[in-house]
This record gives C-alpha cells, sequence and structure tokens, in this order.
C-alpha cells in the first residue's frame, strides 16, 4: 500500500513528505527494506517514502511500502537511543514523536537536555554577537570624535564651523556613553549566560558521552 498518510499512521510518526530523489539506477536495484532502515536510522519519518516512490514509480520501477515500512520500524529503534536524542536537542533539530512508544520517554529526556544546551548555547552566542555589534559600533564612534577634535584644533578655522564640531562632539560622546552602558548590560548578560551555561553542563554531566 502506497498511500502515506497510513504509513505515517502506522508508526506513530510525521513530518515533511520531502526527501531525497531516487535516480533510475537505484530505482531498478533498490533494497526497498532497507533503505527504509537508513532512513530511519539517521531520524527521518517514514513520510520520506513519498518522495522515493514518486521517483522510482516516474521511472517505471514503484516503490515497496510493506518492505520499506518494515526496515523504516527497524531503523528506527536503533535511532531511538538517548545518545541520539541528546545530539538531535543539541544540534537544534526537532523531534515529532518518532520513536515507538517504549523507547520514547528516554529519547525524549535526552532530547530535552541536549535542546536546553541548544537554547543556552544560541543565547549567549547571541550576546557576544550584540557584544561584538556594540564594539564596533564604539570603535566608528571613537574614530569619528578623533577626527571632528582634529577639525577643531587646526588654526583659523571659521567660528560657525567650530560651532557645527563642537555640536557634533557633544552628540557623539552621547551616543558613546550611550553604547558603554549597553555594553556594560551586554557584558553582564554574557557572564550571566556563560554562567547558565556552565551549570548546565554541570546539571546533565555526561550520561549521553562526551559532548
Amino acid at each position: 500500500m502506497r498511500v502515506l498518510v497510513f504509513a505515517a499512521a502506522a508508526l506513530g510518526l510525521c513530518g515533511c513528505a520531502t526527501g531525497p530523489i531516487m535516480d533510475v539506477a537505484q530505482c531498478q536495484t533498490a533494497d526497498w527494506k532497507q533503505i527504509g532502515y537508513q532512513d530511519g536510522a539517521t531520524g527521518h519519518d517514514a513520510t520520506r517514502y513519498a518522495a522515493r516512490d514518486q521517483a522510482c514509480m516516474t521511472a517505471g520501477y514503484p516503490g515497496k511500502s510493506e518492505l520499506y515500512l518494515a526496515g523504516h520500524a527497524e531503523g528506527v529503534r536503533a535511532f531511538c537511543t538517548p545518545q541520539n536524542g541528546f545530539r538531535a536537542g543539541v544540534d537544534g533539530r526537532s523531534y515529532a514523536g518518532q520513536c515507538p512508544p517504549d523507547l520514547d520517554p528516554q529519547f525524549r529526556n535526552a532530547y530535552r537536555d541536549g535542546r536546553d544546551i541548544y537554547d543556552a548555547t544560541s543565547a549567549l552566542r547571541s550576546v557576544e554577537s550584540s557584544l561584538n555589534s556594540l564594539r564596533d559600533e564604539r570603535d566608528r564612534i571613537e574614530r569619528k570624535i578623533a577626527m571632528n577634535e582634529g577639525g577643531l584644533a587646526m588654526q583659523g578655522i571659521p567660528p560657525a564651523e567650530a560651532e557645527r564640531i563642537r555640536n557634533e562632539l557633544f552628540r557623539l560622546r552621547s551616543e558613546r556613553n550611550r553604547v558603554d552602558n549597553d555594553m556594560r548590560d551586554r557584558e553582564r548578560e554574557y557572564r550571566w549566560r556563560s554562567d547558565d551555561l556552565s551549570r548546565l553542563r554541570y546539571r546533565i554531566g555526561a550520561p549521553y558521552g562526551s559532548w
């Protein structure tokens, strides 16, 4: 049976129906049980069968859903380990309940630990990026201040121009103060985020292997 909705429901899986396109030679020699196993063992849900089947039907070699689903069910069980769950979380991948009921709890708990690490790391990187942008902004302001101070020190500068430069310097120094305040805020947040990540690493430890 090639009705993909049935295939996904039968395995309790869900996801996108897109998948790799198979060429004629691959379709001719396809071991559909092994293909299903490989998809399941790499964390892909059974809806990936749709694109494979469509490509092979177009080439004149329709897929074999029963073999694919049997192989996929075995592959999913190989994939649904706590180690893979944790890695999927750390990598920021989504989990839509692909694992069978007897393996789901351990996989899901490990995935949540990994996702906590991913979220904390992403937050730290975001603050770091913001801090780097503020540092670049401050450098630009400092260069403008130095340029205007140099212009103000020039001999024979007209009074109106000198007043304009003084006003610009006042604006730039105020802007620098604003950036300095923002940098201090981001630096405090960076330390907090870094401590949060360290606490997570300590709490989680290494039950899933090194990471």
